[in-house]
């Protein structure tokens, strides 16, 4: 595979916008495409997923790129999910926490999964006194990666 090369008339524009803008601009060309995921991006950037993610709001407006057909696909995988029952335990974040606590709710949560898991610092969020079949187990270092989003699972790419 021949290596690629930039069209010397960039230059003056790319050496305005610092070190690495070539690598920046090329990765983010490449994620807005669809081409490679949010996680690879940053790599061939050689940033991290915060910075990335500052970047891509500076220059472009936005940080993430969620597509219509990603969207879909994925509520399909949780159509099918839930048909097939393939889980037993669900890990959810403090907004339906509260809200079903506000309305009175939170043990109904008990009859639809063998387990309910909030991650500790959401369950600090609440500041909700939850029913004892909600667990609040410490998370993985790569569980925490998850939830900063330092992790990114593309449906597409």
């Amino acid at each position: 595979m021949p290596t690629p090369t930039i069209n010397p008339d960039f230059a003056p524009v790319l050496e305005t916008l610092g070190k690495g803008a070539s690598d920046f601009f090329l990765a983010a060309g490449l994620y807005h495409a669809h081409k490679v995921s949010f996680g690879a991006a940053a790599a061939l950037a050689g940033l991290g997923d915060e910075e990335l993610h500052c970047r891509l709001k500076e220059h472009f407006g936005h940080g993430f790129v969620i597509a219509d057909d990603t969207v879909e696909e994925d509520l399909r995988l949780v159509d099918a999910l839930v048909d097939q029952r393939a889980w037993d335990s669900v890990v959810t974040n403090a907004s339906p926490l509260i809200f079903l606590a506000k309305v009175e709710w939170l043990p109904m949560l008990r009859s639809g999964f063998l387990q309910f898991l909030a991650p500790p610092a959401m369950v600090a969020e609440t500041r909700l006194d939850l029913p004892d079949f909600i667990a609040c187990p410490t998370l993985s270092e790569i569980g925490q990666a998850f939830v900063r989003g330092a992790i990114w699972h593309p449906a597409s790419g």
